[in-house]
């Protein structure tokens, strides 16, 4: 897929995500697949490598998912196993430089 394409699909997401947000209804098939989005968003951005120029878009898509879903959702994402292994080795890095 193209950036520009990708571009264009995170944008679009927010409006979704506030959508969801003003039904408040949990069970709706927009609300499950916003889900997904927020699994597929939080890896893109922290598991694989993307195009810069789309990470404000993907950033403004994560930050309404998030707010959406709130903490049950991206708690169980930080404990995906390679996440935990890539944010293990950031705290690391920051622990030791405090150390040095």
């Amino acid at each position: 897929m193209s950036s520009e394409i990708s571009q264009l699909c995170l944008e679009a997401l927010s409006p979704l995500a506030e959508q969801c947000a003003k039904n408040q209804e949990k069970d709706t098939p927009l609300f499950v697949a916003t889900r997904h989005f927020l699994k597929l968003v939080f890896d893109m951005l922290v598991l694989q490598k993307h195009n810069t120029e789309m990470s404000v878009a993907a950033g403004e898509a994560l930050y309404t998912l998030v707010c959406l879903h709130q903490r049950s959702e991206v708690r169980g994402q930080v404990q995906n196993k390679h996440a935990g292994n890539r944010l293990g080795d950031t705290r690391g890095t920051f622990e030791g430089a405090g150390h040095g």
